[in-house]
């Protein structure tokens, strides 16, 4: 009888309570020494059609190119199920246990499949918002926060109105866009026995999206890293800023990650405030 090992792995309704009711299951399967993932919707509907159509393009796509992530083995639209070869440890994991030099060196490779994938269907198209800031946008319409102290829901209604100049002032411009991950953060990198990063789930993805606005992004997650500092400094001495607009485009990244904050942690005014002082320091400086 052949021996079978299973583990469910960190989708997001595992790592956050606020994703508890997350539609996607992943897991790690073992039989007879064969590793493979298999990701799994279990509510079949519009978005996680969607969801599920654009990781089989992105996974396709990528082998395709070969750029690092692991090989599409099977798929089944009908039950949105599909299966991949297991490609070493989640780097979360992997980045609490290595030198400060062999996590360097994982940070550059995952920023280096960033502008890969930005290079797959690149073409010219008019300014389009990062995706957590149009996300923020919708909370801040809604009115979520309410129930705020009046300081904190003036300092939210300031970071509104500077998205919306935001948008404003570049919508006449044109950027070289490709395909993007509006949260391209580390936990969706692996790093394999060999040292080789590659990515995983393309829930988030966008068509048109700027390489700049993933990487500001992916530079927000390394926050809670054990070598957060060294490893942002590492990015950024390393990150070619000379580029149109390219300080830029990054900050709106990285300021769409930390308006993440502000949407899921809203009921507490004291970590908006902390994370609204980080945004305008962001701002002024990098």
């Amino acid at each position: 009888m052949s021996k079978i090992k299973i583990q469910r792995l960190k989708d997001k309704a595992k790592r956050w309570a606020h994703h508890s009711d997350d539609s996607k299951r992943v897991f790690y399967l073992e039989i007879d020494g064969k590793k493979i993932v298999i990701t799994s919707y279990i509510v079949v509907n519009k978005e996680t059609k969607k969801r599920f159509q654009d990781n089989i393009l992105m996974y396709r796509e990528l082998n395709k190119r070969k750029i690092s992530c692991p090989l599409l083995l099977a798929s089944d639209e009908f039950n949105l199920v599909f299966v991949t070869e297991h490609k070493g440890e989640e780097m979360p994991t992997y980045l609490e246990k290595v030198s400060l030099k062999e996590a360097k060196d994982k940070v550059s490779q995952a920023v280096e499949i960033i502008w890969k994938i930005s290079e797959i269907n690149s073409k010219l198209h008019p300014f389009v918002m990062p995706d957590r800031l149009v996300r923020f946008q919708k909370f801040y319409e809604e009115g979520r926060y309410k129930d705020l102290p009046t300081e904190t829901k003036s300092l939210l209604g300031r970071f509104y109105d500077d998205i919306r100049e935001i948008d404003q002032q570049n919508r006449h411009l044109k950027f070289d866009y490709g395909y993007g991950l509006s949260a391209a953060d580390f936990i969706d990198f692996l790093v394999d026995e060999k040292g080789v990063v590659s990515i995983i789930d393309f829930d988030e993805l966008i068509e048109f999206y700027d390489p700049y606005y993933g990487i500001g992004y992916f530079w927000v997650s390394l926050e809670r890293t054990k070598q957060s500092q060294e490893l942002q400094k590492h990015l950024l001495k390393n990150l070619d800023l000379s580029q149109f607009k390219a300080e830029e485009r990054f900050k709106w990244g990285a300021i769409a990650a930390m308006s993440n904050q502000l949407r899921i942690s809203y009921t507490n005014p004291e970590v908006i405030k902390k994370r609204l002082k980080e945004i305008y320091d962001l701002w002024e400086k990098l």
